[in-house]
């Protein structure tokens, strides 16, 4: 199973948040082959949350999701793993439309289905870019997912 770190509040706001589209400046075949197997990778939240990256983030969150409630930043979790999601598509800058809130305009947003968060989040460092996470781990994700959200 492949992982992806991203900074809190955004991995909360994709697992158990309104946030559908993760938005990166690259595509590459990894993440091709994923959306081409319906296969899932774990979400990973990064070890730093500045109070100013953490206020920025959830301003831009308020706008695309006004009802959104996101946890205080002391209360999210850093370094570990929280959940799998399955990537279904990538919308490239040119199909950027006001319709896909989470979408930003210069990126490639790839949207995200069957978000399952663990029971229990598993501590770990993360890495940039999809990463492997050894089997021991792996099966401990597939262990403790929950329902569909």
């Amino acid at each position: 199973m492949l992982a992806l770190t991203l900074k809190q509040p955004y991995a909360w706001m994709v697992i158990f948040g309104s946030k559908d589209i993760e938005n990166r400046s690259w595509v590459n075949s990894v993440l091709q082959g994923l959306i081409d197997r319906q296969e899932e990778f774990a979400i990973h939240a990064g070890l730093d949350c500045t109070k100013e990256y953490y206020r920025q983030a959830v301003e831009f969150a308020r706008a695309q999701d006004p009802e959104l409630e996101v946890p205080k930043r002391q209360d999210l979790l850093l370094g570990a793993l929280i959940g799998t999601v399955i990537p279904v598509r990538v919308y490239t800058p040119e199909d950027w439309t006001p319709q896909r809130p989470w979408h930003m305009p210069d990126q490639n947003g790839w949207q995200l289905q069957d978000r399952k968060p663990l029971v229990r989040a598993i501590a770990m460092r993360g890495r940039q870019g999809f990463w492997k996470l050894d089997e021991k781990i792996a099966r401990q994700v597939w262990a403790t997912r929950e329902s569909d959200v």
